[in-house]
């Protein structure tokens, strides 16, 4: 064997410093990516409430308890549009911050409306659009 062949070579100085550099920069890079890119939800829900309303009435009217909650990213302006059978019962507007609970408890007049019928809640804010419904039906 040569001298050559069973000497150790030392690491270059420089391309130990650039590998280390190299990897703190991936690594910064890769946490600000984490941080900052994760995109935050921004929706509401929309619940009628199920104990509050019932498929059939009893009288020519039909209460019922609306809720929504915030998970907006800032103070956010809602529109609801109420229907039964496709046409409009009531309409309301209201804003709520990040978190904020709406509930409103709402009696629709139902004595011109042939049952079974569907009331509908339509919910807009600025950039959705949300939906729930019950059925009315005749106690048999």
């Amino acid at each position: 064997m040569t001298a050559d062949a069973t000497q150790i070579s030392k690491p270059d100085p420089e391309f130990i410093f650039i590998v280390i550099i190299s990897i703190v920069l991936a690594m910064v890079l890769s946490i600000s990516l984490i941080i900052f890119e994760t995109p935050k939800e921004n929706f509401s829900t929309l619940e009628i409430v199920p104990e509050s309303y019932s498929n059939f009435p009893q009288e020519k009217v039909s209460p019922y308890i609306m809720k929504i909650q915030s998970f907006e990213k800032g103070q956010t302006e809602y529109s609801a549009d109420v229907f039964v059978n496709g046409l409009p019962r009531d309409h309301i507007t209201f804003e709520l911050n990040p978190g904020e609970v709406y509930e409103e408890k709402k009696i629709l007049d139902i004595s011109d409306i042939q049952l079974p019928a569907k009331v509908l809640i339509e919910l807009k804010t600025p950039s959705n659009k949300y939906s729930a419904h019950y059925w009315l039906k005749k106690n048999t």
